[in-house]
């Protein structure tokens, strides 16, 4: 049975673009780490809130605006899977238009971080860039009842790229 999920776009003024416009021009590297910042700041606050959060993703314009992207089917639990698969055939849509520069896409995954032994939970941001950048850092993180997240120092790792594909890699 095929569901119908509805794409939501929210306008995050984070940083104006004026002030980016200001400053010199940025790399691909840079202008992920602004969606990677914007992101966090989401889902930090989502862990403090509610104790949880769907994947989330972020999305930079040609002209530097940041832009919140969000699925709903109308259903209260969705497949995580399904959210991520449906935002991302929505920015690959959008890229093929031009309308795309760099993409974040947030989700939560059981890891076992560098120099530990067990797994734990992480936020991992999906990084990719019309000229060639893409990774996925991870935040592994704990959570304590009715304490804010204690997010650990992040690592990455390259990842394949699925949004900006036509790209060679670096």
């Amino acid at each position: 049975m095929s569901r119908f999920l509805t794409v939501i776009f929210l306008a995050i003024p984070l940083v104006s673009p004026l002030v980016w416009a200001a400053e010199e021009k940025a790399t691909p590297k840079q202008e992920c780490e602004k969606l990677l910042d914007a992101g966090m700041r989401l889902v930090e606050k989502l862990l403090k809130d509610q104790g949880e959060y769907y994947p989330v993703a972020f999305y930079m314009k040609p002209d530097g605006s940041i832009v919140n992207l969000a699925a709903f089917d109308g259903k209260e639990r969705p497949s995580a899977s399904e959210v991520i698969q449906f935002m991302e055939k929505a920015m690959a849509a959008m890229a093929v238009k031009g309308e795309v520069k760099a993409i974040a896409v947030l989700y939560d995954v059981r890891i076992v971080p560098p120099g530990k032994k067990e797994k734990q939970d992480a936020v991992a941001v999906d990084l990719e860039h019309r000229d060639g950048y893409q990774i996925t850092v991870f935040y592994p993180y704990s959570m304590e009842k009715g304490k804010p997240p204690h997010v650990e120092e992040p690592f990455s790792v390259k990842k394949d790229r699925k949004i900006f594909p036509d790209k060679a890699k670096p």
